[in-house]
C-alpha cells in the first residue's frame, strides 16, 4: 500500500493532523524571534593601543610588533592585520573559519590573557582589546530639545546644556536596560567635562612653571585613594580622605612653591595669574546633532541592543511604550524634551514579513483565477489550498532547526511559493484527467498521485540539491548567514511533495469532478460558446452540422456551435477500446471513417477553421448494427 492510498484509508488522521501541524505553524508565526539580519559570529577583534606623541616608527617597534608576536602564536588565530599612525596602534586578529562559534569567546580570552603580559614603554599604556564592535542597535533613540508653548525656537535661557541633556539620557538608559529582551543601551554624543587651567602666552612665559609641574601638583591635591578602615570598641568606621577635588574653587587653591631669596613661598593659582574654568573637551571627538527639515539641535543618542533569541518587534514596541509612560504619564521628563527613533529596524522587519504575507495571498489568488478560467473553481481551490498549508507548516519546521525570520529565511519563502504549487497542480490536473477517462473520485486521485509521485519525488529533490552545497561548501560566518537559505527552502518543498502525495489526493476526491458531458468545465469556454451561439454565420453552420451527422452511421453525436462532440467506437477481441482527444482539425482524428465524412471544415469564419471533435464512449454500442459494420472495418 502507497501513500495515496494510506491517506484515502486514513482521513480523519490526515486531516488532524494537518490541521494540528498548521495551529502549530500559526502560533510559531507570532511567537518565533524577528531580526532584519540573520544571527552569525564576527570572527574579527580589535587590539587598539594609544600612545599620544609618539611617532609611527617608534609604536610599531615598540607595541605593535610586540603584539603581532603573541598574538599570532595562538592556535586559532588565522591572520593578523596592523596599522600603526602617530601615537595611535591598531591591530585586527581574524580566525580561523573553522573555530566554533561555542569556542570564539574562549579565544578572545586567550588574546587578552597574552596582550596583559606584554610590557609597555610606558605605565600608562593598556592595550584594549574590542570584540563587540560587531554588535548592531536594532532602536537608535535621538534625546533633544524642542520648542513648546507654539515657539518656532527654543529660547536661549531655557536652552538645556550637553550636560543637562546627558542627565536625561542617563535615566532613560536606566530604564531602558531593565525591559526583557534588552542586551545592552549604549550611549553616544556625549561630550566629557574638563577643567582648563588657562592663561595668557606672555604670563605662561615668565612662569617658572611646566604642565608637568602643574600636573604633578594637581595629582598630589586631588587624593582618590580609599582611606582604609579602623575598629574600635565604640564600631567599626570606614576612612574616607577628603582631598577629592569637587568644585572649582578647590583646584583655584593649589598652591605652587614659588623660590625667593629668603626662601620657598606657596602661591595660589589665582595669585599666579592663572584662570580655572569648566567646560567640555575641546577638540571634541565627534559632534551629534538631531536634525529635520526645520533645524538641528544638539542631541545626546541611545543605541539600543537586543539579546540573542529575542523578538526585534516585540522588543521595539516595548522600548517606545516604556518612552510614552516615561513622558506622559510618570512625568519624568520634561515637555520640551522629545525622543525621536533615528534608526528602527522593526520597521523594515515587519515590511519585509508584510510583503512575504502579501506574496503568499497573491499566489493564492493567481493560482484561483487561472486554474478557475482554465478548469473551473473546483479544481483551483484544491490547488490554491495548497499553498498556505505548505507555508505554516513550513515555519513550523525550520523553528526546530534555529531558523528565525529575517531577510534571508523570507526571501526562502518566497522563492518557495513558485515552486511548491507545482506538487499541488500535477497531482490536480491528472485526477481530474482521469475521472474524465471514467474513473471514480477517489480512485482517480490514488491513480494521479501514484503515476506522478517519482517524476515529482525527483523534480523536488533535484531542485533541493541546488541549494544543499551551501551547507557543506561555505564556512564560517557566510555559512552562518545563508544557513536560513537551502533550509528553509529544502523544508518547503519536502513538505509540499508530502502533501501533494496525502492532503491534496483527498481533497481532490472530495472537491475535484469532471466536468458534465455538454458543459464545458472553462468559463472561458462556455462564455465562447454562449456569445457564438448568438452570431447568425454560427447558427446556420450548427444546423448544417447537426444535419450532416444525423445521417452518418457512426454513432450518437451532437453539437453545439463550434464544439462538435462526436463518439467514435472500435472493438476488438479485448471488448471494447475509445479514446479521447481534442484536436483542431478532422485529418487529426484516428478514425478513417470520421475522416473521409468530414472532408470539408464544419464552420468556417473569415478568420480561421474550427473543427473540435470530443472522442467519448456511448452506452451500449452493441445495439446498433452499422457500428459493428465500423467496427469490423476499423
Amino acid at each position: 500500500m502507497n501513500l495515496p492510498q494510506l491517506a484515502v484509508r486514513y482521513r480523519p488522521i490526515v486531516l488532524s493532523t494537518t490541521l494540528l501541524l498548521m495551529a502549530w505553524g500559526a502560533i510559531t508565526y507570532f511567537t518565533i524571534p524577528r531580526r532584519e539580519d540573520p544571527e552569525f559570529t564576527i570572527r574579527v577583534c580589535v587590539i587598539s593601543t594609544q600612545w599620544p606623541g609618539a611617532p609611527a616608527e617608534k609604536v610599531e617597534e615598540l607595541i605593535t610588533d610586540k603584539i603581532e608576536q603573541q598574538v599570532i602564536s595562538i592556535e586559532e588565530v588565522d591572520h593578523i592585520r596592523s596599522t600603526t599612525v602617530t601615537g595611535q596602534s591598531t591591530i585586527f586578529v581574524e580566525l580561523d573559519d573553522r573555530v566554533p562559534p561555542a569556542k570564539i569567546q574562549a579565544v578572545w580570552d586567550k588574546v587578552r590573557n597574552r596582550v596583559d603580559t606584554i610590557s609597555m614603554p610606558e605605565e600608562s599604556i593598556k592595550p584594549f582589546v574590542n570584540d563587540e564592535f560587531g554588535d548592531t542597535a536594532v532602536l537608535v533613540l535621538a534625546i533633544h530639545q524642542v520648542p513648546v508653548h507654539g515657539r518656532t525656537d527654543v529660547r536661549p535661557e531655557d536652552r538645556y546644556s550637553l550636560r543637562q541633556l546627558e542627565r536625561f539620557a542617563e535615566d532613560i538608559q536606566d530604564d531602558l536596560r531593565l525591559l526583557p529582551g534588552i542586551a545592552k543601551v549604549d550611549m553616544f554624543g556625549v561630550r566629557e567635562e574638563a577643567i582648563f587651567i588657562e592663561t595668557d602666552l606672555g604670563n605662561w612665559s615668565q612662569l617658572n612653571l611646566t604642565t608637568e609641574q602643574l600636573e604633578r601638583l594637581a595629582n598630589d591635591r586631588n587624593i582618590i585613594q580609599p582611606g582604609g578602615e579602623i575598629d574600635t570598641s565604640a564600631g567599626h568606621f570606614s576612612v574616607k580622605p577628603a582631598g577629592e577635588f569637587n568644585a572649582i574653587n578647590e583646584i583655584n587653591q593649589i598652591a605652587s612653591v614659588v623660590k625667593t631669596d629668603e626662601g620657598g613661598n606657596s602661591v595660589y593659582l589665582t595669585d599666579l595669574g592663572l584662570s580655572v574654568r569648566r567646560a567640555y573637551e575641546d577638540p571634541a571627538r565627534y559632534y551629534c546633532r538631531f536634525g529635520d527639515p526645520h533645524g538641528s539641535s544638539p542631541a545626546v543618542t541611545l543605541g539600543i541592543t537586543m539579546k540573542s533569541g529575542s523578538n526585534i518587534i516585540e522588543i521595539c514596541d516595548s522600548v517606545k511604550n516604556r518612552i510614552v509612560e516615561l513622558s506622559d504619564i510618570e512625568k519624568r521628563l520634561p515637555p520640551d524634551l522629545a525622543i525621536t527613533p533615528v534608526s528602527d529596524q522593526s520597521e523594515n522587519v515587519s515590511a519585509k514579513i508584510g510583503e512575504v504575507v502579501l506574496n503568499v495571498v497573491e499566489a493564492v489568488l493567481i493560482v484561483v483565477v487561472v486554474v478557475f478560467l482554465v478548469v473551473g473553481f473546483r479544481t483551483s481551490f484544491v490547488m490554491a489550498a495548497n499553498i498556505p498549508i505548505v507555508v505554516l507548516m513550513s515555519i513550523g519546521f525550520i523553528s526546530l532547526f534555529g531558523v528565525q525570520l529575517e531577510q534571508i529565511s523570507l526571501a526562502a519563502l518566497i522563492i518557495s511559493l513558485g515552486l511548491l504549487v507545482d506538487n499541488a497542480v500535477q497531482v490536480c490536473d491528472q485526477a481530474r484527467t482521469n475521472q474524465i477517462a471514467g474513473m471514480e473520485p477517489f480512485q482517480a486521485a490514488i491513480e494521479g498521485a501514484n503515476t506522478l509521485a517519482i517524476p515529482m519525488l525527483v523534480g523536488t529533490l533535484t531542485t533541493m540539491a541546488a541549494f544543499v552545497p551551501m551547507l557543506i561548501s561555505l564556512e564560517g560566518g557566510g555559512k552562518e548567514y545563508v544557513y536560513s537559505l537551502p533550509v528553509t527552502v529544502s523544508t518547503t518543498l519536502a513538505l509540499s511533495w508530502v502533501l501533494a502525495m496525502s492532503l491534496c489526493v483527498i481533497l481532490a476526491g472530495l472537491f475535484i469532478r469532471a466536468p458534465k458531458q455538454d458543459t464545458p468545465a472553462s468559463p472561458l469556454v462556455r462564455l465562447a460558446l454562449a456569445i457564438s451561439s448568438r452570431l447568425p454565420f454560427t447558427r446556420q453552420h450548427s444546423s448544417s452540422l447537426r444535419r450532416r451527422i444525423a445521417r452518418a452511421p457512426l454513432a450518437e453525436t451532437s453539437c453545439s456551435s463550434f464544439m462538435s462532440k462526436l463518439a467514435c467506437w472500435r472493438f476488438d477481441s479485448n471488448g471494447l477500446r475509445y479514446w479521447q482527444h481534442f484536436c483542431c482539425s478532422v485529418s487529426s482524428c484516428r478514425c478513417r471513417s470520421v475522416r473521409n465524412f468530414f472532408r470539408t471544415p464544419i464552420v468556417t469564419s473569415s478568420r480561421s477553421k474550427f473543427t473540435c471533435l470530443r472522442m467519448r464512449p456511448l452506452s451500449n454500442p452493441m445495439k446498433s448494427r452499422s457500428r459493428s459494420k465500423l467496427s469490423s472495418e476499423n
